[in-house]
């Protein structure tokens, strides 16, 4: 926010020979002069070179009409759901934004430069501010962000998003019947607690959309802690040497050590040989750890993030049924249960996919 209250913002000029300019205002500014309720609106604008048919392209989308050209994904007229969108003239209908994906391939590429190269730009800036005012600011400081083009004049535009799918798991709910209220009674006959590897599990999930570099080093946290306590466990005598004496690479002792601690097989795992890959993907968390924590990697790939999350899970359910806990198998993944023939769990989650049409 601004302190004290700041309508106008801020601007700042980089210049050089593509005339870059930053701005940082109140999003709304006659509800909210300090920007602290509404939040702060930033932007970034810079001239990117295009050639004759970009230009003509994008004027002529900015006055409603489309420009065929080789290659494009639809013939002229469009027609989609029994209206016509795009005219045989190429005048688009009222309502209608023509998709990204419909934009000429060279174009689409130019868009995602410019997007990349300005979303960096606007995080270098304002990373900056926050060090440089010592500033209150979340690890994710930009909530969403859009793309705007102009070719001449003062307006600018808004470029198409691209189309959206994926999937997620549906939340599930407390489920209570006679055999979860047996299982429980004998959980907690055990004097069990939570192991602090789930519980920060749990806590790497909830920062992996916000903070992907603080999930990434919270989770190979939870997978350090897990093999370390489960070892301390395992072999008491060795308890001080695991906290005090520097240890091994942490996917060596899920690769090397834990099968010298529990031969197979153990726990329905006939052969350690059989989680190659969960091994490699543990290596491949923790060398991306090391990116983060010692070479300074300024961001996470959230695919490979994914995978390092179904890994780590898969791991510290392999340690809670290594430990007596059965009903942890039907808790891995679908990939690793097939791969071990376990039981999946009684009350399964829903997937939900989202899936875009397609033009």
């Amino acid at each position: 926010m601004f302190n004290p209250a700041r309508s106008e913002g801020l601007e700042f000029e980089i210049g050089g020979e593509r005339d870059m300019k930053i701005s940082l205002k109140p999003m709304h500014p006659d509800k909210d002069p300090l920007g602290y309720r509404l939040g702060l609106e930033c932007k970034v604008s810079e001239t990117f070179p295009a050639d004759g048919f970009q230009r003509d392209f994008v004027e002529a989308l900015i006055a409603r009409r489309f420009i065929p050209y080789e290659g494009m994904p639809f013939a002229l007229p469009y027609v989609k759901n029994g209206q016509e969108m795009i005219g045989a003239d190429g005048t688009l209908r009222e309502g209608f934004g023509l998709p990204f994906e419909a934009y000429p391939e060279s174009l689409r590429n130019l868009c995602e430069r410019a997007a990349d190269e300005l979303s960096l730009i606007a995080n270098r800036f304002l990373k900056l501010l926050i060090w440089r005012l010592e500033l209150d600011a979340p690890a994710d400081f930009i909530t969403h962000h859009s793309l705007y083009w102009r070719v001449s004049g003062e307006w600018y535009y808004g470029v198409s998003l691209k189309r959206q799918e994926g999937e997620f798991l549906c939340p599930i709910g407390v489920i209570w019947n006679d055999y979860e209220q047996s299982a429980m009674q004998a959980l907690w006959s055990t004097e069990a607690d939570e192991p602090l590897s789930h519980e920060l599990l749990r806590e790497a999930n909830s920062l992996k959309s916000s903070s992907p570099r603080s999930s990434l080093l919270t989770l190979a946290t939870a997978l350090e802690i897990g093999i370390k306590l489960h070892v301390a466990r395992r072999v008491p005598e060795a308890e001080w040497l695991i906290q005090n004496v520097p240890s091994p690479p942490i996917f060596q002792m899920f690769r090397k050590y834990l099968p010298l601690l529990h031969p197979s097989p153990v726990a329905g795992i006939e052969s350690w040989a059989m989680l190659n890959d969960t091994f490699k993907s543990c290596q491949q968390l923790f060398e991306a750890r090391n990116n983060v924590a010692h070479v300074g990697a300024a961001s996470v790939d959230s695919a490979k993030l994914d995978l390092y999350f179904i890994a780590a899970a898969d791991l510290l359910r392999i340690i809670d049924v290594l430990e007596g806990h059965e009903w942890a198998k039907s808790y891995a993944s679908t990939e690793l249960r097939n791969k071990l023939k376990w039981d999946g769990p009684n009350n399964p989650r829903m997937i939900v996919k989202m899936l875009s049409h397609d033009l």
